[in-house]
């Protein structure tokens, strides 16, 4: 019995064989896995037909060989949900904007954020608004710039903020500072700075 049905799947494997190679089933859009799997099939059903006829069939067999068909069938199902994805990998250096595509597709693709999610980044954002402050400040040293007595002073509350902050990650900037911050941004020297920022490294975001 057991060389009767590698006889009837070898024969079967060498049809499959012939119309893949012949082709078959290509501009119809039909999978070689799936052509496979129902030549695999016929055999199981032909052995299957054989023990019955044999009166040699149990329970368990049964059970086995349902357990089996299930088992491929989920495989075939994983396997063409997987090649509908498309995966992409994108390469790049520190603030390129890589995670920026990937919320962008979400507000593109997928209706955005939710309220709960936005406010979840409100201090994420104020601590990319106090870096970039930060580093065009850095930028004024580096250049010799020097802030007019007012700037000054606010840069020193600036300054004396961030010092006093205990958790950088969560955090909201107070009213007085970021009016501190505005005022520190709209000077000429910091726009200075800022006009040359090609010179060093500053997020495109921090406009």
């Amino acid at each position: 019995m057991r060389k009767m049905m590698l006889e009837q799947l070898d024969a079967s494997m060498c049809g499959f064989e012939v119309m893949m190679r012949c082709g078959y089933g290509r501009e119809d859009n039909y999978s070689g896995d799936v052509v496979f799997a129902e030549l695999l099939n016929e055999v199981e059903m032909g052995s299957s037909a054989g023990t019955l006829r044999n009166g040699k069939t149990t329970p368990e067999t049964r059970a086995s060989n349902f357990k089996s068909k299930a088992i491929d069938k989920t495989l075939l199902k994983a396997k063409s949900e997987e090649e509908n994805i498309f995966k992409i990998l994108l390469l790049g250096g520190s603030e390129c904007g890589k995670t920026t595509i990937f919320k962008q597709m979400r507000i593109l693709h997928l209706n955005g954020f939710t309220k709960e999610v936005s406010i979840s980044f409100r201090s994420f954002i104020h601590g990319n608004t106090m870096e970039a402050l930060n580093q065009l400040i850095d930028a004024c040293n580096s250049f010799i710039l020097t802030h007019d007595i007012s700037v000054q002073e606010d840069i020193a509350r600036f300054n004396d903020f961030k010092k006093k902050l205990r958790d950088p990650e969560e955090f909201v900037i107070p009213v007085t500072i970021g009016r501190c911050m505005d005022r520190i941004w709209h000077s000429s020297t910091i726009q200075t700075a800022y006009d040359r920022r090609f010179s060093y490294q500053l997020p495109d975001s921090a406009k």
